[in-house]
């Protein structure tokens, strides 16, 4: 039989916790509740009613915050959870402050109240609480429970993105590239932010720093931000990076580079992205190597998983009989086939008119 209190011990154990204040501390916010037994779970939470109880004013209310939110999340004891989280709020504890205000803000749950939102979460943003400044500010811009005041709201973004907080640097970019009424338009203080979210590896301020050095004309740092989004998994941005590459913009032309990195992209689970990817990798066997056959595999995938650009492709290439394929009309029919009833480009549905005169035109 399962000894809860020993699973307890060894899932501290695991952890290389040196001196660590309050063990039963660090495993709380390091682990995720609902993947915890809910035995463990009732050892984890005496641990820290006894923690609660430290004459560390800064162990006890952490310990209190621990308890409401084990409280909520694993046992969904709701009213006990939050009166934990009070205790703790009302002890200056601004995570639980944040919690308590993320709570109340939550229009699904049936304690949802826009006064205790506000009450609580500006008193974690005045404590410098990043997350919460991040909602304050929300709130203010949208005028929610509050007068409406951008002003306010702009400020409370911009005391969190100074704090390395990633949204509000990417709202704050937003704002000041968009600009308003309120908030002057300035490229500069958009690329900061954005900067700023980029230095911690963060892939949409990336994506977004590449798309705006393009637009100025700077394709070399364009370029670089692209491959840095590109390192990130199933990023959208492999498919720029590879056209870069293959085209020589902002990099030096490299088609085996390309190749490689279109066929990353070929793995991606968005579908859209891997069959661009797939139709671009059949082009390139085409165009630089002459390998039709790989062509025409690739367009296959490419068609098959639904991208009419391949479809449109391998129509044309069999009604026709191009790149020294032997012209073949029930392939033709096949392909041009999976294009119907789709809205397709005007130059395309020309082709497909064309397509079917020429596979008529073979079948005499």
């Amino acid at each position: 039989m399962n000894n809860p209190r020993q699973e307890y011990e060894d899932l501290i154990n695991s952890f290389d916790l040196g001196d660590v204040p309050s063990q039963s501390l660090f495993l709380s916010v390091s682990v995720n509740h609902n993947k915890l037994s809910s035995e463990v779970a009732q050892v984890l939470l005496e641990e820290l009613v006894k923690e609660a109880q430290s004459q560390e004013k800064e162990i006890s209310r952490l310990a209190k915050t621990q308890i409401g939110r084990l409280l909520i999340t694993k046992f969904s004891n709701i009213p006990l959870g939050l009166e934990w989280w009070t205790s703790a709020a009302e002890e200056d504890e601004a995570v639980a402050q944040n919690y308590l205000g993320g709570w109340y803000l939550n229009e699904d749950n049936a304690e949802f109240d826009l006064d205790k939102a506000v009450f609580w979460l500006t008193k974690a943003a005045d404590q410098g609480h990043a997350k919460s400044q991040h909602t304050l500010g929300a709130i203010y811009a949208q005028g929610l429970g509050v007068t409406k005041d951008i002003k306010r709201s702009t400020d409370l973004f911009e005391k969190a993105a100074e704090q390395g907080y990633i949204e509000s640097q990417l709202l704050l970019a937003t704002l000041f590239l968009e600009g308003s009424d309120e908030v002057s338009q300035n490229t500069n203080k958009a690329l900061r932010w954005l900067e700023k979210a980029s230095e911690q590896d963060d892939a949409r301020a990336q994506y977004q720093l590449a798309g705006l050095f393009y637009d100025l004309n700077e394709h070399e740092k364009a370029y670089n931000y692209y491959l840095l989004a590109s390192t990130h998994e199933f990023s959208k941005s492999q498919l720029i990076v590879a056209m870069m590459q293959r085209d020589g913009d902002g990099v030096t032309q490299d088609i085996n580079l390309a190749l490689n990195t279109f066929l990353s992209a070929s793995k991606n689970p968005d579908l859209n992205i891997s069959n661009i990817a797939k139709k671009e990798i059949g082009c390139i066997y085409l165009d630089y190597f002459n390998q039709i056959e790989k062509t025409i595999f690739w367009w296959e995938q490419g068609a098959l998983d639904g991208n009419f650009e391949c479809q449109y492709n391998l129509a044309l290439t069999y009604s026709y009989g191009d790149y020294g394929i032997e012209i073949d009309t029930e392939k033709a029919r096949k392909w041009v086939g999976m294009l119907q009833d789709k809205e397709l480009p005007e130059e395309i549905q020309q082709g497909v008119f064309a397509i079917y005169g020429q596979i008529l035109k073979q079948e005499g």
